[in-house]
């Protein structure tokens, strides 16, 4: 059955009712013919209409069914795809995972025999310092000192060298920098001033051949080393000293009870070719002290902003000055840990006090060269 024929249909019928009606009167049978052909063209159109739209329906579904199945294959070759991916993923992740283990391994290792060398550089370095007092004991005076590297080691000299019999050399220096640099060229600051120092040599001609030797060794390197050299004849009690660029020696007078610093005009090392440097000398008295420092010691700013400073040191050594010089640098690096809330410097911390006692008796041998 078609829409043509159904049409077709409708119209015959249609004509046939229209003759019978146009030709005679309407009888019983007649009606009944009617209606039987409205019915049938009813019928026929109702048909006509539910097999189009059966027909629409059918043609929609079948396009769905080919959508659900296109949507499917892509959806399985997504799932595959994903799958795909995580395993990469999960592949990825465990190399990484494996490549972290192994870096952090040898990064320990690696800071490990790092941090053994560094130490057994820190106790290099602290040989350097007058740690045994059965190296340097003399009944003519006593000492004490302390240390505090910003770092494992650091770039700051504190040291005591005896010169002929009756002589002994103070030298305080701080190399530019820290770390391992700074600390190899204190060991060169070390050895230059002992090569150097000599009975009767004036400190400003030793800092004068220190500085030639560093301008050899230390051109183009960027570094440079302030340093304070003080001379004590224990014959006489007399102190010369010269200051290379370095921080002033404070010395406290005993009799007097007063703090004065000593400093002399001088350039820092290592730097200029014709450098100036001059002495000058002062007469101990019994118990007067000597105190050697570097700037770190007062260059600390504390949680408030406020800076320790060259005058609060000498508050605090004046209030400590009558103890002997272990109690007497223990109570000034208690107070400079104080100050600083107890945290770590962020330079080099050096402090050497010396106490003289008296002369000696001893005579100098001067030894002739053949």
């Amino acid at each position: 059955m078609n829409r043509c024929w159904v049409g077709c249909f409708g119209v015959s019928a249609g004509l046939v009712l229209g003759l019978l009606l146009a030709l005679k009167g309407v009888s019983g049978w007649e009606w009944r013919i009617v209606v039987v052909l409205l019915g049938l063209n009813i019928v026929f159109w109702v048909g006509e209409l539910f097999f189009r739209k059966n027909s629409e329906s059918v043609g929609t579904s079948l396009e769905y069914q080919q959508f659900l199945r296109t949507l499917r294959r892509y959806l399985s070759h997504h799932r595959v795809a994903d799958q795909r991916l995580q395993q990469y993923y999960e592949k990825l992740k465990q190399l990484l995972e494996d490549k972290e283990k192994e870096t952090a391994a040898l990064l320990a290792s690696i800071n490990l025999s790092l941090n053994d060398q560094l130490e057994m550089a820190r106790k290099v370095q602290m040989s350097f310092m007058p740690l045994a007092h059965s190296l340097v004991q003399r009944s003519e005076f006593r000492w004490a000192f302390w240390y505090q590297p910003a770092e494992t080691i650091g770039g700051d000299l504190l040291d005591i060298i005896r010169v002929g019999r009756n002589g002994y050399a103070f030298v305080v220096a701080d190399v530019s920098g820290h770390g391992i640099p700074s600390a190899l060229l204190t060991s060169m600051t070390k050895v230059a001033f002992l090569n150097h120092s000599a009975w009767g040599k004036d400190p400003a001609e030793i800092c004068a051949d220190v500085n030639r030797d560093f301008l050899k060794t230390l051109r183009d390197a960027g570094f440079y080393v302030t340093a304070f050299y003080a001379f004590l004849n224990l014959e006489d009690g007399t102190l010369s000293y010269t200051s290379a660029g370095h921080m002033p020696l404070l010395y406290y007078r005993t009799k007097k009870r007063t703090l004065e610093p000593l400093h002399t005009k001088g350039t820092i090392l290592g730097v200029f070719p014709e450098p100036v440097f001059e002495s000058q000398m002062v007469l101990l008295e019994p118990h007067d002290k000597l105190f050697f420092f570097t700037d770190g010691l007062v260059d600390i700013q504390n949680q408030h902003g406020e800076w320790f400073g060259l005058e609060k040191l000498e508050k605090v050594i004046l209030n400590c000055a009558t103890l002997d010089p272990v109690r007497c640098v223990e109570a000034i690096r208690q107070e400079v840990v104080r100050f600083g809330w107890g945290e770590r410097p962020v330079d080099d911390q050096a402090l050497l006090c010396v106490e003289f006692l008296h002369r000696t008796k001893e005579k100098h041998i001067a030894v002739k060269k053949t």
